[in-house]
C-alpha cells in the first residue's frame, strides 16, 4: 500500500531556485542592501527543499521492488495498478544454478554417509538421464516414527536443465544388515516393549522385537524370527502364550514373515528446491 506523505512548499524553483537566490545575495557587496532576514529565509528554503527531496526519495524507494538475488521470475497474479502490501506475494524468484534435494534414509545408515559423498539421481521426467547429487549436510536427529533421517544434497544445474520442485529417484548401495519384515498390524506392545506372536509347533509364542524402521505398512524388526517363520497378524490382542494356532491352509489369521530386507540399500524419491 502506498504511504501518504505531506509535502511543504519550498519556494519557486525548488532547491535549485533557492540556491540561486543565495548565490545572488552573496554577490551583493554593499552592506545593508539585502536584509539579513531575507538571507535567512533563502537558507530556510534550501533546507526545506532538501527535506522534501529526501522524502520524495524515500517514497520512491517504498514503491520500488528489488530482487534480493539474481534468478528467474515466475508468473504473477498481480495486475498493473493493483494495491499491494508487505504480505502480498507478487511472484516467485528462483535461483536455479544449484538445486537442493532432500531425501530420507534409514537409521542404520547413520555414520556411513558423510558430507561430500556423491549419489546418482534420476528425474522422473527423464529416467534415462542421471545427475550427480553431492551431500551437503545431514539432519541432526532421527525421526522417532519412521526411524529415518534426512540427507540434503546439491545438484549442479549450470545448464538449466532441471527445475525446482522436480522429483528424483535416488538409489545407493551401502553395506547393511538384513531384518525380517512383518506387517505393522502384527506388532503388539507390552510392558517390556514390542513383540509379535510367532507360530511354532502349532502354538503361539511371544517373541520380543526391536523396531528398526517403518515403511508403507511394513516394519523391519530385530528379533528371533528366522526367515520363513509364521506370525499372527489379525486378532493379536486375543492370543495368549501357548494358544493353538492353525496354519494358513486352514485359517487366514497368520502371515509369514517376508524375506529379509536390508535397510542399508535404500531407494526413494525426493523433490528439488532452489
Amino acid at each position: 500500500m502506498a504511504r501518504r506523505t505531506t509535502r511543504r512548499r519550498s519556494g519557486p524553483g525548488g532547491p535549485q531556485g533557492a540556491q540561486r537566490l543565495i548565490d545572488r545575495y552573496s554577490k551583493v557587496s554593499t552592506p545593508g542592501v539585502i536584509a539579513g532576514n531575507e538571507v535567512d529565509r533563502a537558507q530556510a528554503a534550501i533546507d526545506a527543499a532538501e527535506i522534501d527531496l529526501d522524502i520524495a526519495r524515500d517514497a520512491l524507494a517504498d514503491r520500488t521492488i528489488r530482487a534480493p538475488f539474481s534468478g528467474h521470475v515466475g508468473l504473477t497474479d498481480i495486475d498493473p495498478g493493483a494495491r499491494i502490501g508487505p504480505d502480498t506475494i507478487i511472484t516467485r524468484l528462483d535461483d536455479r544454478e544449484v538445486l537442493f534435494v532432500d531425501f530420507p534414509v534409514p537409521e542404520q545408515t547413520f555414520g556411513k554417509i558423510e558430507q561430500g559423498d556423491v549419489f546418482q539421481v534420476e528425474p522422473f521426467s527423464d529416467p534415462d538421464s542421471t545427475y550427480e547429487a553431492e551431500v551437503l549436510t545431514l539432519d541432526s536427529s532421527i525421526d522417532a516414527t519412521t526411524r529415518a533421517y534426512t540427507v540434503r544434497t546439491a545438484i549442479d544445474n549450470e545448464n538449466d536443465e532441471l527445475r525446482p520442485g522436480m522429483s528424483f529417484r535416488i538409489g545407493f548401495d551401502l553395506p547393511g544388515s538384513s531384518y525380517p519384515a512383518v506387517p505393522e498390524e502384527s506388532i503388539v506392545w507390552g510392558g517390556d516393549g514390542a513383540f509379535v506372536w510367532a507360530v511354532r509347533d502349532g502354538e503361539a509364542r511371544r517373541v520380543g522385537v526391536t523396531i528398526v524402521s517403518r515403511k508403507e505398512g511394513r516394519v523391519l524388526v530385530k528379533g528371533d524370527l528366522p526367515e520363513g517363520s509364521w506370525i499372527v497378524e489379525e486378532g493379536v490382542q486375543k492370543v495368549r502364550q501357548g494358544a493353538p494356532i492353525e496354519l494358513p491352509a486352514r485359517s487366514g489369521n497368520a502371515a509369514p514373515v517376508a524375506s529379509g530386507a536390508t535397510p542399508g540399500t535404500p531407494g526413494g524419491t525426493a523433490a528439488a528446491q532452489p
